[in-house]
């Protein structure tokens, strides 16, 4: 998405391609070209075509380049002489299932606890129902089965009803979850390799709430070493059992997983098979030795454990 989301990867790129960035060198940005802010939840055809085009001017300057993907879902978009360069890809149906969240949470019901949800479509969702489902909650979630960043996740309780629904699309499935008071949200790196599941640090990711909708602003790795130890060790205990599915399943590479913790227990929310937000601060620790996330992500697929 950025830039400096690979400023301390050393030399393993020789440019960049990004939303924003300097467009200097050889950072190619789409903000910058275009001069307005772009909301990089949206999808956006200006940009599938912008990133084609200077993809394809780096392979007429560079013939023998390959090229990373930030974001795994963009291979849908790409023109085939650029996915010819593509390295480190996951299969797409696996990739698919994580970009669904209601398919997500049901792969993995099993292995870790979840929070109480209903799965719904728009048309059908109303305080009325959601009251009745969990009479002990005044406030609750609701997440489409594609969101981003907080993007398309809102807080719905009775004296915001009509804004809420008017959001819905009615053909679109939701998950309506109690919304848990005083949680902590918490996302951690994992690299999966053929015989292990490298656990990085995890961070409290900062959330606010816009207009009713939340919004992810930032990550804090310094207050989650504070927690109590039970989170630690249930966050590292999920981690594992869901990295040992995916790398079951096929999966290799870097991913993300989100949970919401509070003080009796740690629930599974959500995997995000990309680089993460955050990625960049714990590549300012990994630079020391020479490595990044990104050199993490491709060693997994050519080495079969971390070493």
């Amino acid at each position: 998405i950025r830039e400096s989301e690979i400023k301390d990867c050393g030399t393993l790129f020789k440019g960049s391609i990004t939303i924003f960035g300097s467009d200097k060198g050889e950072n190619y940005s789409f903000d910058k070209e275009f001069d307005y802010r772009y909301d990089y939840n949206q999808e956006s055809d200006d940009l599938d075509r912008y990133i084609n085009q200077k993809a394809l001017e780096v392979i007429e300057k560079y013939p023998d380049c390959r090229f990373l993907l930030y974001y795994s879902t963009d291979i849908n978009i790409l023109y085939e002489e650029i996915l010819e360069r593509i390295i480190c890809v996951n299969d797409n149906d696996l990739v698919d299932l994580l970009e669904d969240k209601i398919n997500t949470r049901k792969w993995v019901s099993d292995i870790v606890p979840l929070p109480p949800y209903i799965v719904d479509h728009g048309y059908n969702i109303s305080y009325q129902r959601a009251t009745k489902r969990f009479p002990d909650y005044e406030q609750f979630v609701i997440q489409a089965d594609y969101s981003c960043g907080g993007s398309g996740t809102w807080l719905f309780y009775d004296q915001n009803v009509d804004s809420i629904l008017n959001r819905l699309q009615p053909d679109t499935k939701y998950t309506l979850s109690p919304y848990i008071d005083d949680s902590i949200s918490i996302n951690i790196h994992i690299v999966v390799y053929d015989n292990e599941i490298l656990l990085l640090p995890a961070s409290i990711q900062l959330i606010i709430l816009n207009d009713f909708s939340f919004s992810y602003k930032g990550a804090d790795f310094i207050a989650y070493k504070y927690l109590p130890d039970f989170i630690h060790k249930k966050v590292s205990e999920y981690s594992q059992k869901i990295g040992n599915r995916l790398r079951y399943a096929g999966y290799r590479g870097v991913l993300g997983i989100d949970f919401i913790a509070n003080m009796s227990e740690v629930y599974f929310m959500e995997i995000n098979g990309r680089f993460q937000s955050s990625t960049f601060l714990i590549n300012k620790v990994l630079s020391h030795k020479d490595l990044s996330v990104q050199k993490l992500h491709m060693n997994a697929f050519s080495q079969k454990t971390s070493d």
